[in-house]
């Protein structure tokens, strides 16, 4: 155990005395920074910190402290690393961590590709309104498999049988790495339209299917 008075005697965690103290106090009320001082700091953040910092400044000032659906809230830490999602309805809180950050123009980017498909959409959304093409409806297969017959979807597609709206009940052909779009989704593309929508996405996937012979596999 160190003598008391110790740490006042060392010479690298010396205490200041009080004049010392009193000067520095005043000197840290009496600075401001002006705007070249300030951009200065900015620019050393880089862009990570800055979009984090932006992020978090948006959710606690424009967003808190509003209760988005008589459900949510959000709050955010400084940093941006943490956020925090508030649902008052389940009285339960879950926290967001980034799991990485990317340019929005490279070619992995998610937001590109969203940009894309919307660009898409609306580029062939009157090409399509005129019914120049026509979605192929799927087949029934005998298989191996307990739920035989199934609709054959291993290539995709759209469905039009079934009687219930909320309930899946339609045993189908589906192979590793497919992706099934719910009904809403496929009306609200449609704007309204299950056909319309289904055309739009089976013109999509004829599209993709083409790009993905320039691209390895990975997950």
């Amino acid at each position: 155990m160190m003598p008391k008075g110790y740490y006042n005697r060392d010479h690298y965690i010396r205490k200041m005395q009080k004049h010392e103290q009193e000067y520095l106090n005043d000197l840290a009320d009496r600075k401001r920074f002006s705007k070249e001082e300030r951009r200065s700091i900015s620019r050393k953040k880089d862009k990570d910190q800055q979009h984090l910092e932006g992020l978090s400044s948006f959710i606690n000032e424009q967003l808190n402290p509003y209760v988005f659906n008589n459900k949510y809230s959000l709050y955010s830490i400084r940093s941006g690393k943490k956020i925090l999602v508030a649902d008052w309805a389940t009285n339960l809180e879950t926290i967001y961590v980034p799991l990485y950050t990317a340019p929005i123009d490279t070619e992995h980017s998610i937001t590109r590709a969203l940009s894309e498909v919307t660009d898409l959409e609306k580029k062939y959304e009157c090409h399509f309104k005129r019914d120049y093409i026509t979605v192929p409806d799927p087949e029934w297969y005998e298989t191996n498999s307990p739920f035989s017959p199934q609709l054959n979807l291993k290539e995709g597609g759209f469905t039009s049988h079934g009687s219930w709206r909320n309930q899946d009940h339609l045993d189908c052909l589906l192979t590793r790495n497919e992706f099934v779009v719910t009904a809403p989704a496929v009306r609200g593309l449609g704007k309204g339209s299950y056909e319309l929508g289904a055309t739009i996405l089976h013109y999509l996937q004829d599209i993709w299917k083409r790009e993905s012979k320039a691209y390895a596999h990975r997950r």
